[in-house]
């Protein structure tokens, strides 16, 4: 409850995430680049070849036919292999959080718990917390995306079991 009150507390909470989301995006951004180098270096190579079957060298050296074809196949794998890294990064870009959104959620969810009985909470913080990790600083939640405000309004996740039942050969089901 206090949490969601405080606007700047959150606004400095979502930078920090949005920080270390960025921090976790160096590695691809890296990777984004020794492709661009790699691919501009198989372009060179390729230009120079073409340059001398341009000039009469592919019945002279047919051997640079064949370096050509695989500088293409090279430059293809490069190139899809820059896209797959691009989707990872506007992926991960995609999951930025803003401030507005988490304090709005936040209190949302506030106003939602306080209408699930006290003795339900226990049970719906046990579906809801994913762990909790604690430092002589810090605490740090972590969540599940919350259920829509209907699932939580109704209390259905109270209602079902933590684990499955057992069937006839004491094997878990469901």
């Amino acid at each position: 409850k206090e949490l969601s009150q405080d606007e700047r507390v959150i606004e400095s909470l979502v930078r920090r995430i949005n920080q270390r989301e960025e921090e976790r995006l160096y590695p691809l951004k890296q990777q984004e680049e020794g492709l661009l180098k790699e691919i501009e270096e198989v372009e060179k190579k390729i230009k120079n070849l073409v340059s001398v079957l341009a000039e009469g060298g592919a019945r002279k050296f047919p051997s640079i036919k064949k370096e050509l074809e695989n500088l293409e196949n090279k430059k293809k794998v490069l190139e899809f292999d820059l896209e797959g890294i691009r989707l990872s990064i506007q992926k991960e870009r995609q999951e930025r959080f803003e401030a507005k959104i988490v304090l709005d959620t936040l209190r949302n969810f506030v106003q939602k718990i306080e209408t699930v009985s006290v003795e339900d909470r226990p049970r719906l913080f046990q579906y809801l917390i994913k762990d909790i990790l604690y430092g002589k600083d810090e605490i740090e939640v972590n969540i599940f995306y919350l259920p829509s405000p209907e699932v939580i309004k109704t209390g259905s996740i109270l209602n079902s079991k933590w684990l499955p039942g057992q069937d006839s050969n004491l094997r878990p089901s469901g």
